[in-house]
Protein backbone atom coordinates (compact mmCIF):
# COMPACT_ATOMS: atom_id res chain seq x y z
CA UNK A 1 0.00 0.00 0.00
CA UNK A 2 1.54 3.55 -1.02
CA UNK A 3 1.13 6.14 1.53
CA UNK A 4 1.46 9.35 1.54
CA UNK A 5 3.46 11.58 4.07
CA UNK A 6 1.46 14.94 4.00
CA UNK A 7 -1.35 13.89 4.19
CA UNK A 8 -3.95 16.04 6.04
CA UNK A 9 -7.13 15.41 7.98
CA UNK A 10 -10.61 16.78 6.17
CA UNK A 11 -13.17 18.33 8.05
CA UNK A 12 -16.89 17.69 7.53
CA UNK A 13 -17.09 20.87 5.46
CA UNK A 14 -14.10 20.23 3.54
CA UNK A 15 -15.61 16.36 2.58
CA UNK A 16 -19.20 17.88 1.74
CA UNK A 17 -17.39 20.34 -0.80
CA UNK A 18 -15.72 17.90 -1.63
CA UNK A 19 -19.00 16.27 -2.73
CA UNK A 20 -20.71 18.93 -3.98
CA UNK A 21 -17.71 19.33 -6.72
CA UNK A 22 -17.92 15.80 -7.85
CA UNK A 23 -21.61 15.63 -8.31
CA UNK A 24 -21.40 18.74 -10.82
CA UNK A 25 -18.65 17.86 -12.22
CA UNK A 26 -20.85 14.47 -12.95
CA UNK A 27 -24.45 16.38 -13.84
CA UNK A 28 -22.38 18.23 -16.38
CA UNK A 29 -20.90 15.55 -18.21
CA UNK A 30 -24.47 14.08 -18.09
CA UNK A 31 -25.49 17.34 -19.39
CA UNK A 32 -22.94 17.58 -21.91
CA UNK A 33 -23.08 14.22 -23.79
CA UNK A 34 -27.21 14.66 -23.57
CA UNK A 35 -26.91 17.37 -25.12
CA UNK A 36 -24.55 16.27 -27.49
CA UNK A 37 -26.75 12.86 -28.14
CA UNK A 38 -30.37 14.84 -28.14
CA UNK A 39 -29.86 15.18 -32.23
CA UNK A 40 -29.62 11.62 -32.30
CA UNK A 41 -32.25 10.64 -29.92
CA UNK A 42 -35.26 9.48 -32.92
CA UNK A 43 -31.96 6.97 -34.30
CA UNK A 44 -31.02 5.81 -31.09
CA UNK A 45 -35.25 5.33 -29.55
CA UNK A 46 -34.97 3.29 -33.09
CA UNK A 47 -32.18 1.43 -32.53
CA UNK A 48 -33.77 0.06 -29.50
CA UNK A 49 -37.31 -0.30 -30.37
CA UNK A 50 -36.32 -2.47 -33.30
CA UNK A 51 -35.99 -5.39 -31.63
CA UNK A 52 -39.12 -4.87 -29.81
CA UNK A 53 -41.33 -4.10 -32.95
CA UNK A 54 -39.87 -7.04 -34.89
CA UNK A 55 -40.87 -9.72 -32.02
CA UNK A 56 -44.04 -8.27 -31.61
CA UNK A 57 -47.02 -10.68 -33.49
CA UNK A 58 -47.73 -10.16 -37.23
CA UNK A 59 -50.42 -7.35 -37.07
CA UNK A 60 -49.60 -5.51 -34.16
CA UNK A 61 -48.11 -2.59 -33.60
CA UNK A 62 -46.48 -0.51 -30.08
CA UNK A 63 -48.90 2.05 -28.82
CA UNK A 64 -48.46 4.95 -26.68
CA UNK A 65 -50.76 4.90 -23.82
CA UNK A 66 -49.99 8.37 -22.53
CA UNK A 67 -50.09 11.42 -24.44
CA UNK A 68 -46.57 12.55 -23.72
CA UNK A 69 -45.22 9.39 -24.30
CA UNK A 70 -44.52 9.20 -28.05
CA UNK A 71 -42.68 12.81 -27.76
CA UNK A 72 -40.70 12.25 -24.27
CA UNK A 73 -40.13 8.52 -24.82
CA UNK A 74 -36.50 9.37 -27.39
CA UNK A 75 -35.79 11.96 -24.70
CA UNK A 76 -36.07 9.86 -21.61
CA UNK A 77 -34.08 7.08 -23.52
CA UNK A 78 -31.29 9.98 -24.60
CA UNK A 79 -31.28 10.86 -21.01
CA UNK A 80 -29.97 7.25 -19.48
CA UNK A 81 -27.82 6.66 -22.19
CA UNK A 82 -25.99 9.86 -21.35
CA UNK A 83 -25.85 8.88 -17.98
CA UNK A 84 -24.54 5.14 -18.58
CA UNK A 85 -22.38 6.88 -20.96
CA UNK A 86 -20.92 9.54 -17.87
CA UNK A 87 -20.84 6.59 -15.96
Amino acid sequence: MIEVENEKELTLIDHLVELRDRILKSLLAVIVLFLALFAFSNDIYTYVADPLISALPEGTSMIAIDPTSPFFAPFKLTFYVAFLIAA
